[in-house]
C-alpha cells in the first residue's frame, strides 16, 4: 500500500505517528509544537508555489473552513484589544490561524486514508504503554502527570482509544487480525486513561461505544457480540478495580462531593467548587454578555461575588469556570461563544457533507467534536495548549482527508 506513496506523503504520515506518539509523553516544554509548525511551513510554502503555478484552486469548503477558524482568533484578538490584554493572553486562540497552513497541506498531500489505520493504534498503544510504565514501575500516583496535566491527556488518550475501537468494527469482517490488534490498543488507551485518574474524560467513552456498537451491530458476527465483546470488558472491568488503577478512590470521591454538596451544603470539594465556578460564570456573564470581563478583571469578579455571598472565597484563586464555554461567556462574552461552537459544528457539519466519500472518515470526526465538546463541559479544554493542538492538529488532518483540492 505504501509503496506507491509519494516521499513528501510518507514524511507527513511518519510525522504524524511521531506526534501522535509523543503528544502526550514527552515533558519538554512546546515539543508538541514541533511537527505542526513544520506542517504550517510546507502548507506557506505550497501557497507560495501555488501563487506562481495557479496548480490548485480553493474550493467554497475551503473557504468555510478558513473564515470558520480565522474568525475565532481575530474575534479573540479583538476582544483582547478591548480589554487591554497582553498579546500572551490569546495564545491559545491564535493557534487555528497559525495552523491553517497545516489544513491546506493536508488537503492537497494526504490521500490514503488507510495510514490512520496503523497511526492511531500504534501512537495508542505507545501510550498505553508508557502509561503503564509511569503508575506500575515509576510508582506515580497518577500516569502521565509529570509529562503532561492529565485533564487534556486523558481526553487525548481515550478519543484515540475510540478511534481505535472504530476500526475494530470497520474492519472485523475484513481483516479480523488487525482488527483484534486494533482492540487491544483501544483497552491500553482506556487504561491510560484511566490511570490517570481525570474522570471527566470517561462520560464519552460508553456513549461512543454504544453508538458504535449499534451502527455496526448488523456487520459484527454473533459470538462476536455474545462472547468476545462481554468477557473482554468483563476481564477489563475486573482488571480496573482490582489492580490499584484508582477509579474506585475517583469513584467514592464523586459519591462524596456530591452529599458534601447536596446533603451537608459544603461546595467545598472537586465536584462542589465547580458548581461554584459555573454559578459564577452564569451571574458574571449576565452582568457582561456582550464583551465578558476579560481575563485581568476575572479573579476581581469572583472577589465581589464572594463578598455578596454568591460563591465560597475557596473558589476565587481559580482563573477559570471549569467549563469551557461558561469560560468563554464569561471572560469574552457573546461573540467568541459563538465562534466557540462554529469551530466545532462547521467541522461537523463538513463531515456529515462528506460521509459518503469516506465514512471512516467521517466518524472518527463525529468522535473528535463529541469527546472535544464533552472535554469541554467540564473543563476548559480547548483553553488548554495540549487540549487546543490535538483538536486543531487532528480536525485539520482529517477534514484534509475529505476536502480536496480541485486541480485547474
Amino acid at each position: 500500500m505504501f509503496e506507491s506513496l509519494k516521499p513528501i506523503e510518507k514524511i507527513s504520515y511518519v510525522l504524524l505517528l511521531i506526534f501522535f506518539s509523543t503528544l502526550v509523553i514527552v515533558s519538554q516544554r512546546n515539543f508538541y509544537f514541533i511537527i505542526p509548525a513544520v506542517f504550517s511551513i510546507n502548507g506557506i510554502i505550497l501557497l507560495i508555489q501555488n501563487s506562481f503555478t495557479h496548480s490548485v484552486t480553493v474550493n467554497k469548503d475551503h473557504r468555510i473552513i478558513l473564515y470558520t477558524f480565522s474568525a475565532y482568533t481575530i474575534i479573540a484578538a479583538l476582544l483582547a484589544l478591548i480589554h487591554e490584554e497582553s498579546f500572551s493572553s490569546i495564545k491559545f486562540e491564535l493557534i487555528p490561524l497559525v495552523l491553517l497552513p497545516a489544513f491546506l497541506f493536508f488537503c492537497y498531500i494526504l490521500n490514503h486514508t488507510k495510514a490512520l489505520n496503523y497511526i492511531f493504534p500504534i501512537a495508542t498503544i505507545i501510550i498505553g504503554i508508557y502509561a503503564l510504565y509511569d503508575k506500575y514501575i515509576q510508582g506515580a500516583e497518577r500516569a502521565l502527570e509529570t509529562q503532561q496535566p492529565v485533564i487534556p491527556a486523558a481526553g487525548i488518550v481515550i478519543t484515540l482509544s475510540l478511534f481505535c475501537l472504530n476500526f475494530f468494527f470497520v474492519y472485523y469482517k475484513k481483516n479480523k487480525t488487525y482488527s483484534l490488534f486494533a482492540l487491544m490498543a483501544c483497552l491500553l488507551g482506556v487504561t491510560a486513561s484511566v490511570l490517570t485518574g481525570s474522570r471527566g474524560a470517561w462520560l464519552c467513552f460508553p456513549i461512543v461505544f454504544i453508538l458504535l456498537f449499534i451502527r455496526f451491530r448488523a456487520e459484527v458476527p454473533r459470538v462476536v457480540k455474545t462472547v468476545l465483546i462481554p468477557v473482554i470488558l468483563t476481564l477489563f472491568i475486573l482488571f480496573l478495580f482490582l489492580y490499584d488503577t484508582g477509579i474506585t478512590l475517583r469513584f467514592e470521591q464523586i459519591k462524596t462531593d456530591l452529599i458534601w454538596y447536596f446533603q451537608d451544603n459544603n461546595p467545598n470539594s472537586s465536584i462542589g467548587l465547580r458548581f461554584e465556578f459555573w454559578k459564577s460564570a452564569i451571574d458574571g456573564f449576565l452582568q457582561e454578555p456582550l464583551l465578558g470581563w476579560g481575563d485581568a478583571n476575572y479573579i476581581a469578579m469572583k472577589e465581589l461575588q464572594a463578598q455578596n455571598g454568591l460563591i465560597i472565597p475557596e473558589a476565587i484563586p481559580f482563573v477559570h469556570a471549569h467549563n469551557q464555554f461558561l469560560d468563554v461567556l464569561v471572560k469574552k462574552g457573546v461573540f467568541l461563544f459563538l465562534a466557540t461552537v462554529a469551530i466545532l459544528l462547521v467541522p461537523l457539519r463538513m463531515f456529515y457533507k462528506y460521509r459518503q466519500r469516506n465514512e471512516i472518515i467521517s466518524i472518527l470526526g463525529y468522535i473528535l467534536i463529541f469527546d472535544v465538546f464533552t472535554f469541554c463541559l467540564s473543563d476548559s479544554f480547548l483553553r488548554l495548549s495540549l487540549g487546543m493542538i490535538f483538536y486543531m492538529m487532528t480536525v485539520y488532518m482529517l477534514l484534509g482527508f475529505l476536502i480536496k483540492y480541485e486541480s485547474d
